[in-house]
């Protein structure tokens, strides 16, 4: 298991509200999870696919830069963990798909601050996969 992380915001602010809920964690709701009372956060649950949902062209991870911060993250408990990520004064979106046969990691185009929200945000809508 990957360790968590910490979080800066609620999935970025290219326009839409993405709602939160202090439930316990269910896979494909959008929003904040939490682990029963104590509320310990662990991540957003992006949405379901949409009807005509948007086929991104994810790309081989290829070191750019020394450093990556990642500036928030979906929830852990998902098969599919994205991260939005910021390097060299560009951010990207990562994909971490775990498969029974490990993980496969790829990433976004990397863009400036509002296409790159935008498509964080897309993604967490379920307009863009």
């Amino acid at each position: 298991a990957r360790p968590r992380r910490g979080h800066s915001g609620a999935g970025g602010s290219a326009g839409a509200t993405i709602p939160r809920s202090a439930t316990p964690c269910e896979k494909g709701i959008i929003g904040m999870a939490s682990d029963g009372p104590t509320g310990e956060y662990h991540g957003i649950h992006p949405a379901h696919p949409k009807a005509g949902w948007e086929k991104l062209p994810w790309q081989e991870c290829r070191p750019r830069a020394s450093r990556v911060r990642v500036l928030e993250h979906t929830c852990e408990c998902q098969d599919i963990v994205y991260e939005l990520c910021q390097a060299g004064g560009l951010l990207f979106t990562r994909r971490h798909y775990r498969a029974s046969d490990g993980t496969v990691v790829s990433e976004s185009e990397w863009l400036r601050s509002v296409p790159a929200r935008r498509l964080w945000t897309n993604i967490l809508l379920g307009h863009i996969r």
